[in-house]
């Protein structure tokens, strides 16, 4: 723990521990070390050391053998497991063979023997740190390598946000994060991710130009929020801080503009974030802009691709007097059906892509028989059962971000096998494709056709659960009716 950021100060400039009960050697060893600029932790015991590991790191720890609560063997052995990169120097005034075998033993390669000289403790701290930069520098740059991989392979906003959130806290030994991102249509930030923060502040809206975000959009740089920053008036008159733990609010750059802000929060006020922190910490920040300007490229896309298909298929769909707007209908239902199914964002986006694409086919069905008054001869309708093939080959080999073509070509199975094309049944049948059936359904039976009027909401909805567990999937059709047909008529009430 604590070790998230790698080193502290460049140049070999390091965080070390003196863990030694004798006040002498430990006021020499801090003056040394002092005068070359590492930042030094006294501890006389060896509770106190461990105590500290929780909540911070050290890089170099240099242990006294022996300690009134502690050996230095079975002290560092407790040291390394919080803290995996510790170096070790131990102290000693006994028997030097044994301190060394035992020390080496555990991973401590250098031993002072007391009294030793300020000469020899630079040369051996000298030498450590140069190992610990190797071994710090080897992790930081596995753990960045690790990082970036996993966030490129990553497009969605919704999991991107989590992935970036979640990592953040690791990183950064946080107890929470958010991120926000710029929506420009609507002018304002939006919370895609948040962890570790009441339930009841992640999905919100927020002006580009009040509080902490809007500072730091303005001023285009990480702001660090703790007690020493509240001296600054202009920062404070805009912070509702109380006094208690400290955060960090970083904006994620895109040439001139700001593309979202990251946040991370400590609740305890030890040990609060300092400007060494966003320093280290910048790396990934730096990462974090990249991908979530390719995300929203990404959402951009996404936006695009409705737009356009919603625009063919009403085009398309105005020919026929009897499907204007049903796609459209179809699509608000079987996403609404999905969102309160918890469905997630991915499985909204497929059923209402596929909502838009699945009566493509349908289109090249004879006119005469999709507007027959009367009922259909046997050739006519397997006609008619040709559509959702004929619209898998209309859509060829374009690539869809969503896998749309199972769901279109199963929506017209039967969840008792009677269905088409390929007669599956249950749960053979794509769950979003047996949820797009029930949306499909109503808005079919609530449309007027060649050969009858539009059904009322009610008639339409005990035809729905006539049909449950016979055309369609008995389980969707509950929810259906629950929660979007009856859950709408109580909000109107």
């Amino acid at each position: 723990m604590g070790e998230a950021f790698g080193l502290k100060k460049a140049h070999g400039k390091l965080r070390i521990a003196i863990i030694e009960d004798d006040e002498a050697v430990r006021e020499v060893c801090r003056r040394a070390l002092s005068r070359r600029s590492h930042e030094v932790i006294e501890f006389n015991n060896g509770a106190s050391a461990l105590e500290a590991s929780e909540k911070e790191a050290f890089d170099i720890a240099i242990v006294d053998w022996v300690l009134p609560d502690y050996d230095g063997f079975s002290l560092f052995q407790r040291l390394k497991e919080k803290l995996p990169n510790l170096v070790g120097i131990a102290l000693t005034g006994q028997g030097l063979r044994d301190v060394v075998v035992k020390s080496l033993g555990v991973g401590m390669p250098w031993v002072l023997i007391k009294p030793f000289t300020i000469a020899e403790l630079i040369s051996v701290v000298d030498t450590a740190c140069e190992y610990a930069s190797i071994i710090n520098n080897a992790d930081q740059l596995r753990t960045r390598t690790e990082v970036a991989e996993t966030l490129l392979h990553e497009v969605d906003l919704e999991r991107l946000g989590q992935r970036l959130t979640q990592t953040a806290i690791e990183q950064t030994n946080s107890n929470a994060a958010s991120l926000l991102v710029t929506d420009r249509l609507r002018g304002c930030l939006r919370i895609v991710s948040a962890v570790g923060i009441p339930l009841a502040t992640r999905n919100i809206e927020v002006r580009p130009t009040t509080g902490i975000v809007g500072l730091v959009i303005q001023m285009r740089k990480p702001i660090i929020i703790n007690s020493e920053m509240m001296k600054h008036s202009y920062i404070a008159q805009r912070l509702r801080y109380g006094g208690k733990g400290s955060a960090i609010s970083f904006p994620l750059l895109e040439d001139e503009g700001v593309n979202g802000v990251l946040n991370v929060t400590r609740w305890e006020d030890e040990p609060q974030f300092k400007e060494s922190d966003v320093e280290a910490f910048g790396w990934f920040v730096a990462w974090a802009s990249k991908v979530v300007s390719r995300s929203l490229q990404y959402e951009m896309l996404k936006e695009s691709f409705f737009n356009t298909a919603r625009l063919l298929v009403s085009l398309q769909e105005a020919q026929d007097p009897y499907r204007r707007s049903h796609s459209e209908r179809v699509a608000e239902y079987a996403c609404a059906l999905a969102a309160s199914l918890g469905c997630s964002r991915r499985e909204i986006e497929t059923v209402k892509a596929s909502a838009f694409l699945y009566q493509i086919g349908l289109h090249q069905i004879d006119k005469a028989i999709l507007h027959k008054k009367g009922k259909l001869t046997e050739a006519e309708y397997e006609q008619v059962k040709r559509y959702p093939e004929l619209t898998i080959q209309a859509l060829g080999d374009v690539p869809f971000i969503w896998d749309v073509r199972e769901v279109i070509l199963s929506h017209r199975e039967h969840y008792d096998g009677s269905g088409y094309p390929n007669g599956k049944s249950g749960d053979e049948i794509p769950f979003l494709a047996r949820l797009l059936s029930v949306a499909d359904t109503y808005v079919a039976l609530t449309s007027p056709r060649p050969h009858r009027p539009a059904m009322s909401e009610e008639s339409a909805k005990e035809e729905l659960l006539k049909m449950a567990g016979k055309e369609l999937d008995p389980e969707l059709t509950k929810s259906f009716v629950k929660h979007i047909l009856e859950g709408a008529k109580k909000k109107k009430l």
